[in-house]
C-alpha cells in the first residue's frame, strides 16, 4: 500500500482547455468587443469571465510576502473585493492591504516556503486562526466539498474517480498507475475527495475498510499544492476521521507512508506507534520495503469537522484566556498604550468572559514586556485545564498571569502614571538649566532630495543652548576620525570626502547599472505603490554634494541599505535586480569597512 501527498504540477483541466495566457487574451478580447457593439455578452464570453472570478476566489487562503526594513512579512490572503478589483491581504503585524493580481502573483509564497514555515512554528496564529476561517466560510458557500464516493455503478461517482486516480498518478509518480487503477476503482476501496464547487478535484484519500477488525487502511493521499498550503489537507484527513468512527465504525486509521510523507501524518495525530493489537492488522496490510507503517486512535467523541470551533469553546470552560498575538506601534508603546491594552483585556477576560487565568506562549524577546504586565514563568492554574489547549512552539516560553478578583484594573495604569509622571517632571526640573521659556520656531523649507534650501547653524537654534547643548554634540556619530579634536568644518570635510569616494567605487561597479537613476514606473508598474520611501545613486549622490545633508556616517549608510532594501521589497529572488542589489551590497559593505581602516575612522 501507498500513501503520499503530492505537491507537483497544477492540475490539467482537460482536452481542449486553453493555456493561461490564451484565457486572459480572449478575456480582454471579449470585453473589448462587448464594449464597442453594445451587445449582451455570448454564452462562452460569460463562461470566460465566471473562470477568471473563480479564479480570484480561490486565491484565499494563499499566503503571501512583502519585505519590510529587511524583514519577510508574512499576509495572507482573505478574500476579492469585486468592487476595486483587488484582493483582501492581513499581513501578521495586523495591517490589512488592498492589492492588485499582479502585485499578488509576483509576492505569492512558494509551498516549499509555507512548507518550512510551518515545520518551524513561524506561521502567525493569526494568519492560521484566519486561513480556517476562509476554509470555513469556503465550505459553507459550496466552493469547497468533502465527498465520500465509492465504485457503485452511479455515471458520476464514476467520473470523480477516474479524476481522482489522475491526481493520483500525477502526485505519486513512483507508484504504478496499473496499481492506482486497481486500487481507486476497486470494490472493497473508498474514497474521500475536495473538490471546487463539484466541478476539479483538487485532492483525495483512497481507503479500505476492514470493518470485523476495527480499522481503516489509507491507500493513497494527494492534494494539490496550492490546496495543501490553505489547510486542505488538515481538513480532509479530519473529515475521514469523522465519517470513519461514525459511518464506518472503525477505531483506528492505519496507513503505509513513504519516508518523504512521515511528517505530515505526523502532524494528522499519527504515530510510528501503532496503539490496536497486532493480531488485528497483521495479514490484512502489507509493510513494502521503504514502507513506514503508522496509525491514529480515533478518539470515540470528539468532533473532528470542528476542532477549530471546539478547541475556542474548551479554552474558555477551562477558565483560562490564551494570548495568541500581542503587538502595539512604537510611538504608542512608549506611551505606555501597551500596559493600558493589556489591563482592559484583564478587566474583560475576569468580568465579561469570567476567566481566573491569563495564559501565552511568549517568544524570548517579549518576555520582559509581560513579565512586567504581572505574567510569570511558574502557572498557577492546575495543569490539567491547560495541557492539551496550548501548545509550547519551539523557542517559545510559557507564562501565565492570575487575575485578582476585585483590582481596578481598568484604572491603576491612569493612578501609577500619575505617580510617575510627578516624579519625573521633578526630575526634569532638577536637571533642566532652561526655565521653562518658550521660544519661538525656525522656518524649515526642503528643496532637491530633501536638502535644506537655507542653511541652518544648529548653535542659531532658539533655546539650544540654553537647554545645555554644547557645539561638540553637532553630529553625533560612532565613526569618529582619528583626531576627534579637530574642528566641525575639518570633520565634516574628511567624512564627505569618504563618501565621494565610497560612491566613486560603487559607480564603477558592474552591478550599480540598475540603481543609477530613479526607476521608470513605466518600466515598473505600481513601482511606487509597493516602494514608500524611493532611492537612488544619483538622490544621494546630490545630497553628498550638497555638503549639508550627511552630517554623519550613518545618515549615508542608511540611505544605502534602504536603496537596497527597495531592490529586494519589489523584484523576486530570482531576477537580475534582486542578485544585482545582493552583490552590490556585499561589495559596498567591504569597500566601506576598509575605507574606514584607511581613513583612519574610530567605530565606537
Amino acid at each position: 500500500m501507498n500513501a503520499g501527498v503530492g505537491e507537483t504540477k497544477k492540475q490539467k483541466k482537460g482536452k481542449g482547455r486553453q493555456k493561461a495566457s490564451n484565457r486572459t487574451r480572449s478575456i480582454y478580447s471579449c470585453v473589448v468587443s462587448s464594449s464597442a457593439h453594445e451587445s449582451s455578452p455570448s454564452p462562452d464570453e460569460v463562461s470566460i469571465v465566471e473562470k477568471v472570478k473563480r479564479e480570484n476566489e480561490d486565491m484565499a487562503g494563499r499566503y503571501v510576502f512583502k519585505m519590510f526594513c529587511g524583514e519577510r512579512i508574512i499576509g495572507l490572503v482573505t478574500g476579492y473585493d469585486n468592487e476595486t478589483s483587488k484582493f483582501k491581504i492581513v499581513y501578521e503585524d495586523c495591517n490589512n492591504d488592498l492589492i492588485d493580481k499582479e502585485i499578488l502573483l509576483r509576492t505569492l509564497a512558494p509551498p516549499t516556503l509555507v512548507d518550512w514555515m510551518f515545520d518551524s512554528h513561524r506561521i502567525p496564529r493569526l494568519l492560521c486562526i484566519l486561513q480556517q476561517k476562509v476554509l470555513d466560510d469556503e465550505e459553507q458557500e459550496g466552493r469547497l466539498g468533502f465527498v465520500f464516493i465509492e465504485n457503485d455503478g452511479v455515471d458520476e461517482h464514476m467520473i470523480w474517480l477516474i479524476e481522482l486516480k489522475n491526481l493520483f498518478s500525477r502526485h505519486l509518480p513512483h507508484v504504478p498507475k496499473e496499481y492506482i487503477v486497481r486500487r481507486v476503482l476497486d470494490l472493497n476501496h473508498k474514497s474521500v475527495m475536495v473538490s471546487r464547487r463539484n466541478q476539479d478535484v483538487v485532492g483525495g484519500i483512497t481507503y479500505r475498510p476492514f470493518l470485523s477488525q476495527g480499522f481503516v487502511e489509507i491507500a493513497f493521499c494527494a492534494v494539490m499544492a496550492n490546496e495543501l498550503i490553505k489547510g486542505c489537507g488538515t481538513r480532509l484527513m479530519n473529515h475521514l476521521k469523522q465519517h470513519a468512527r461514525d459511518m464506518e465504525g472503525v477505531t483506528h486509521l492505519l496507513t503505509c507512508a513513504d519516508s518523504n510523507v512521515v511528517d505530515y501524518f505526523l502532524k494528522q495525530g499519527f504515530t510510528k506507534e501503532i496503539t490496536l493489537k497486532k493480531d488485528r492488522w497483521q495479514g490484512y496490510i502489507k509493510v513494502y520495503d521503504g514502507g513506514i507503517l503508522m496509525g491514529c486512535e480515533l478518539h470515540p467523541k470528539l468532533p473532528y469537522s470542528y476542532t477549530t470551533t471546539m478547541t475556542s469553546h474548551q479554552r474558555q470552560s477551562q477558565g483560562f484566556v490564551e494570548i495568541a498575538f500581542c503587538a502595539v506601534m512604537a510611538n504608542e508603546l512608549i506611551k505606555g498604550c501597551g500596559t493600558r491594552l493589556m489591563n482592559h483585556l484583564k478587566q474583560h477576560a475576569r468580568d465579561m468572559e469570567g476567566v481566573t487565568h491569563l495564559l501565552t506562549c511568549a517568544d524570548s524577546n517579549v518576555v520582559d514586556y509581560f513579565l512586567k504586565q504581572g505574567f510569570t514563568k511558574e502557572i498557577t492554574l492546575e495543569k490539567d485545564r491547560w495541557q492539551g489547549y496550548i501548545k509550547v512552539y519551539d523557542g517559545g516560553i510559557l507564562m501565565g498571569c492570575e487575575l485578582h478578583p476585585k483590582l481596578p484594573y481598568s484604572y491603576t495604569t491612569t493612578m501609577t502614571s500619575h505617580q510617575r509622571q510627578h516624579a519625573i517632571i521633578e526630575r526634569i526640573r532638577e536637571a533642566s538649566n532652561s526655565e521653562n521659556i518658550v521660544y519661538p520656531g525656525i522656518d524649515f523649507q526642503k528643496g532637491e532630495a530633501g536638502i535644506p534650501s537655507c542653511p541652518i547653524k544648529v548653535e542659531d537654534i532658539p533655546g539650544l543652548k540654553e537647554a545645555g547643548w554644547t557645539p561638540d554634540q553637532y553630529g553625533h556619530s560612532r565613526f569618529k576620525t582619528e583626531n576627534d579634536s579637530a574642528d566641525t568644518a575639518s570633520n565634516q570635510e574628511s567624512i564627505t570626502a569618504f563618501m565621494r569616494s565610497l560612491l566613486k567605487q560603487i559607480y564603477d561597479h558592474p552591478d550599480a547599472w540598475p540603481f543609477k537613476e530613479p526607476v521608470d514606473s513605466d518600466n515598473a508598474p505600481g513601482y511606487y505603490d509597493v516602494i514608500k520611501d524611493p532611492m537612488d545613486l544619483k538622490m544621494i549622490t546630490t545630497r553628498v554634494e550638497s555638503e549639508q545633508y550627511y552630517i554623519t556616517l550613518e545618515m549615508f549608510l542608511a540611505d544605502m541599505k534602504r536603496m537596497f532594501a527597495n531592490a529586494r521589497t519589489y523584484n523576486m529572488h530570482h531576477t537580475v535586480y534582486y542578485k544585482c542589489a545582493n552583490r552590490l551590497e556585499s561589495f559596498f559593505s567591504g569597500i566601506f569597512q576598509s575605507g574606514l581602516q584607511d581613513n583612519k575612522f574610530q567605530q565606537n
